[in-house]
């Protein structure tokens, strides 16, 4: 960026904080429950992991001995082993930790834009103080990766679009005067 003093509209700046606010909360949201939708079918597939291991070390050693507990150990660790594979196929281990990533980066940058909004809200005023503050929320939102898993049903998205509104009340916000402001000059190289 160079040194001469950049124009802004101070409406439309505050319309893209506000929106970049609600955005990093509704991802907070979002991956919150993506992340327990994976710990809801984990724990159960784990488990049937777990069982035929268990299962199958047992009939192996003589423990299950009787040839009726042949039948059922044998499906159990069958099935066991399918759910290992798809395990390692659709890698739910890392989808899990990918989205508490997520939750931590963007809760992070939610917290920091929430005190800036309620500083705004105080202030009533976009000030070069805000501009700045708002520019390193944006560099923190660039820095977070894309995420390469396939997105949430739009009813459940739309529902945590709708919760966040109801909840933040975003109407109510308060909104500059449509005038021309100034942002700050950077400092020289």
């Amino acid at each position: 960026m160079s040194d001469k003093v950049v124009a802004f509209d101070a409406v439309v700046r505050v319309r893209q904080f506000y929106s970049a606010y609600l955005d990093s909360i509704y991802y907070v949201e979002y991956y919150r429950m993506m992340n327990s939708k994976v710990a809801d079918y984990a724990r159960h597939l784990d488990f049937l992991i777990a069982l035929g291991a268990a299962l199958g070390g047992g009939a192996g050693l003589g423990i299950l001995a009787s040839p009726w507990m042949a039948l059922p150990c044998g499906i159990i660790t069958g099935a066991s082993l399918v759910v290992s594979a798809a395990k390692q196929s659709y890698n739910w281990p890392e989808k899990s930790k990918f989205c508490s990533d997520m939750m931590t980066r963007y809760s992070a940058i939610a917290a920091q834009a929430r005190r800036l909004c309620e500083d705004l809200q105080a202030a009533r005023s976009w000030s070069p103080e805000f501009e700045a503050a708002f520019q390193a929320i944006r560099k923190q939102l660039d820095e977070i990766p894309v995420d390469q898993y396939p997105e949430m049903d739009v009813t459940l998205r739309r529902k945590i679009q709708a919760d966040i509104v109801t909840r933040e009340a975003p109407q109510a916000w308060w909104k500059p005067a449509p005038t021309i402001g100034v942002a700050p000059a950077s400092p020289a190289a």
